[in-house]
């Protein structure tokens, strides 16, 4: 094993360090923090960059701390829980700022602090783990980084409390499960969401349908070892199958009820989804009667029904047909008759919607792609007033903020949401204005 002694100079955008190698090739080691000196060993080396393995930490950071998490370094679960909370928060706005830099070419938009999340830790209601079968032993947990090799573990610290607890003694519940023969070669997960509003969990399998009669044999056990346990699902590919208890559960956000089935979408912080959603009706347009507000990519509806009672109408569009159903299920239940959802693309449903109502507004919150330049040059030339971007993606938000740009849309400052603590992720919000 070839070692070698690097200076880390900086984190990259997965949140691992960088430095030289004495050749001048950037090397990426995981783990490594920004002004330690490591002992690495080489695992890759390309043309110009070459990856490590964090050997020894030779002078550590004063920012560097002990991860709380027995499998930190190993399930690839969460990848800055050694990095102190407020060097996070730090990186994560410098991470912001030398992106719409450098990609959007955008210095002169301002970068505010990162909004720091209520809890650090325990704040997932949503976690999916990995199941194998070894013989009778069910294992259960994550994927190390870039492999499909197994962790197994008993707890997870981003877990809610109550997902943290249940993860204790679930992987002894499904030792010797019976299952039918093809779930050999399928990939097999156990999904477990949390609805904080009524303290219940919901457990979803993805497994063959065949599966269905073995598990609810072992659904006595499981309630009396959770005893939140409140619904429980199979997901055989495309099929939903509800095996036993409630088939949804409920969340509150800023005075809003959502439905949540088996395949919901809904923002695993929710604590800090609230302060994400006040930001983004803090950009909306007030002070006068306001026609209409389209949300693209709206999955099950939250930031539109959070924004309606501020139109007379607000329309959805999401490709995701389960997503557009519990859009509407959700406008139903927040007695919402304003609010109209459309499945399909943003490029082909929206050009419709002008001709329903006004839009003054338009909600962009897309997947980590961003959007096409088609649906952009649309919004343009449609000269919508106000368009509110939340993105998890700082790369993609440089890209599509220069283009709006240079469509005559002015950028205000971008705020930094931090939903996701002891990872490199973060969401922004920002408002473009045309006049």
């Amino acid at each position: 094993m070839q070692t070698t002694r690097v200076q880390i100079t900086a984190l990259n955008s997965e949140g691992a360090g960088v430095g030289r190698l004495a050749s001048g090739k950037v090397i990426f080691i995981p783990f490594a923090l920004p002004g330690e000196t490591v002992e690495a060993v080489l695992r890759a080396e390309k043309k110009t960059w070459a990856r490590g393995e964090l050997k020894e930490v030779l002078t550590p950071s004063p920012r560097r701390r002990e991860p709380v998490c027995p499998h930190f370094y190993s399930c690839g679960g969460c990848t800055l829980l050694h990095l102190d909370d407020q060097e996070q928060l730090s990186w994560k706005q410098t991470t912001v700022r030398e992106s719409l830099a450098r990609l959007g070419n955008l210095q002169d938009i301002p970068v505010l602090p990162v909004l720091e999340s209520p809890a650090l830790l325990h704040y997932r209601n949503k976690i999916t783990l990995h199941w194998e079968q070894q013989g009778e032993n069910a294992l259960l947990g994550f994927y190390q980084p870039g492999t499909r090799d197994l962790v197994e573990i008993q707890s997870c610290y981003l877990a809610a409390s109550p997902l943290h607890e249940a993860l204790a003694g679930l992987p002894d519940l499904l030792h010797g499960l019976p299952l039918p023969d093809r779930t050999k070669q399928s990939r097999k997960q156990v999904i477990l969401r949390y609805s904080c509003a009524q303290d219940e969990i919901m457990l979803v399998f993805s497994l063959p349908e065949g599966a269905g009669q073995a598990l609810l044999q072992r659904l006595p056990a499981l309630q009396k070892r959770i005893p939140r346990l409140a619904s429980t699902w199979i997901l055989a590919g495309h099929r939903s199958v509800h095996l036993a208890g409630k088939t949804r559960l409920q969340e509150s956000l800023l005075g809003c009820t959502f439905s949540l089935g088996p395949r919901s979408f809904f923002q695993v912080n929710p604590r800090q989804a609230a302060r994400l959603f006040q930001e983004v009706q803090s950009r909306l347009p007030h002070g006068k009667p306001l026609a209409g507000l389209v949300d693209l990519h709206c999955g099950t509806g939250v930031m539109t029904l959070l924004a309606a009672d501020q139109f007379a109408r607000v329309f959805g569009i999401d490709t995701s047909g389960s997503a557009i159903a519990d859009a509407r299920k959700n406008a139903r239940i927040n007695q919402v008759p304003g609010a109209a959802f459309f499945q399909g693309t943003a490029e082909v449903v929206l050009p419709r919607l002008f001709k329903k109502a006004p839009i003054e507004a338009a909600l962009l919150n897309p997947p980590r792609q961003g959007c096409s330049e088609r649906l952009l040059h649309i919004l343009a030339d449609a000269e919508i007033p106000s368009l509110i971007y939340v993105s998890c993606n700082p790369a993609t938000l440089s890209r599509d903020l220069q283009r709006l740009t240079a469509r005559g849309y002015t950028a205000e400052a971008v705020q930094p949401v931090d939903m996701f603590p002891q990872t490199p992720h973060v969401e922004c919000v920002v408002l473009m204005s045309k006049e």
